[in-house]
């Protein structure tokens, strides 16, 4: 999720971009692609390096939050290196 009153929109819309190309190019159809909101702050205003990631919604079972984490971290090792 990228917040619009961000004071670092485009750092972090730039980051955002690149998670989301690696999770579509590693696996399709996870990403429902990044959503951005005025109105919903979601800590970005207090941290320049905070980012909202939602894993789910209320029709998942835990096996696929299970299955959304692990590719997610999965995502953020190749990211941020070992």
């Amino acid at each position: 999720m990228l917040n619009l009153k961000n004071n670092n929109y485009l750092k972090t819309k730039s980051i955002l971009l690149k998670m989301n190309e690696y999770l579509n190019s590693n696996y399709p159809s996870i990403s429902k692609g990044i959503y951005e909101d005025d109105k919903e702050i979601s800590n970005q205003d207090i941290s320049n390096s905070f980012i909202s990631i939602r894993v789910s919604n209320v029709k998942n079972n835990v096996e696929v939050v299970n299955n959304s984490t692990e590719i997610i971290s999965l995502m953020l090792y190749h990211m941020l290196g070992d």
